[in-house]
Parts: C-alpha cells; structure tokens; sequence
C-alpha cells in the first residue's frame, strides 16, 4: 500500500513544514519507508565535464547535509548540522532499478545520479551563496528544502528506511524565474517518472517488505 500526500509548505521548520506534516503522516499511517518526491536545484559545475545536469536530471540522495545549522564567526560559516544516510535497503533498491530506466526530455534520454542533498529552509537563487554553500560541501550534488525536516521525523519514529527523489528545476543562480513553470513541470514529471519505474517493479521493494514481516512476527512472539 502507498500512500501519497502534498506538503501544503515549502521548507522544513514552518508549521505546515516537512517536520510537523510527516510527523502527523507518518503516526497515521505508521509506513514502512518515507520517500520525498519534488523539486531541487542543480550544482551544474560545469569545469566537472563528468557531470551532465540539466533540468530534469533527477537527483537521488545516498546522504544528506542540513546546512541551515552552524555559528557564524568572522563572517564566514562553520557548518554543524548533521549529515544523514538514506535508508539501505531504498538506496540499494534505487541504484539497481536506475539502470533499466529510459525516460526522455526533448527527445533526450534524461539522467539521474546519486550522491551528497543539501537540505535547508532557504530558497536558493543567489550564484554567490551558492557558491558559498558548495564551498562547504564540494561534493553535494544538488539541494532541497525538506529533506532534513523528514529525516527527523523517521530518526526520531525509528523508520530506517528513507529517501529523497527530486528533480532539478532551477541552478540556484540567479535564473530561478526564467520559464520557471515550464521547468518546473519537466522536473516533477522526471522524478515522477523515475518514481513510477520503481513502483511497477513487483520486485523493487520486495526486502523491505520481508524486513517487515520478521518485525512484525518478532512483535507476536
């Protein structure tokens, strides 16, 4: 069974944030696993030619940096905030079924790549802050809004099982606007997609499955 809900906010820490809605999720409906689903912004470094980012290119998180928490001294940032893994057996489930995966954006086949999410409550379109963000993390890939919210949530409900899927719209360069409705409709198409790929595979989330069967038998007994 999947159950699907839209965050009525952007962000993780506002009231009808990532934090307190999945919260309330997740003691209603007591899943097995939490999968975030949306937008994200792009690193687009483009002196890496290994890397081909476009808008589309969906994002998949092996770990993820909440980059909001820190002090601040001498002007500069020194970052403190925790950097969390996806769940394992998600992640194995994603990396497996990524490869059999062909979608198209303009006639091109679209890419994913997994890696370092920043998370944090600011919207991002300044190139300079954005520089200063990848500064601190040079090998993020991209970044996001709820992802650090929803990680507390299943830390703190003991789900081990989560995961960020999320598409880049926008470069957080100053260029959010520019046909933003336009990329912001290729992007939730992708990662829905994608998404969609793993979900009509019979097999995809067969472990999780059967991690919670022996749970639930440990419980009876």
């Amino acid at each position: 069974d999947v159950v699907h809900f839209e965050l009525p906010e952007q962000g993780s820490v506002g009231s009808d944030g990532s934090l307190l809605t999945i919260n309330a999720a997740v003691g209603e409906f007591k899943p097995d696993a939490v999968i975030l689903v949306g937008y994200a912004f792009g690193k687009d470094d483009k002196s890496d030619q290994s890397r081909s980012q476009k808008i589309g290119t969906v994002l998949i998180s092996e770990k993820v940096a909440d980059y909001e928490s820190g002090k601040m001294k001498e002007d500069k940032m020194q970052s403190d905030g925790m950097i969390c893994e996806s769940g394992r057996q998600l992640l194995s489930a994603f990396k497996h079924y990524a490869k059999s995966w062909n979608y198209f954006i303009n006639g091109e086949k679209a890419n994913y790549e997994f890696g370092l999410l920043l998370s944090g409550d600011k919207v991002v379109d300044d190139p300079k802050f954005k520089k200063e963000l990848f500064e601190r993390y040079p090998r993020a890939i991209g970044g996001e809004m709820e992802g650090r919210g929803a990680y507390s949530v299943c830390r703190r409900l003991g789900i081990e099982e989560w995961i960020i899927v999320k598409a880049i719209c926008d470069f957080g360069d100053g260029n959010k606007s520019v046909d933003k409705q336009t990329k912001q409709n290729i992007a939730a198409v992708s990662a829905v997609n994608f998404l969609n790929h793993l979900f009509t595979n019979p097999k995809a989330f067969e472990k999780i499955i059967k991690l919670d069967e022996k749970k639930k038998k440990k419980k009876l007994i």
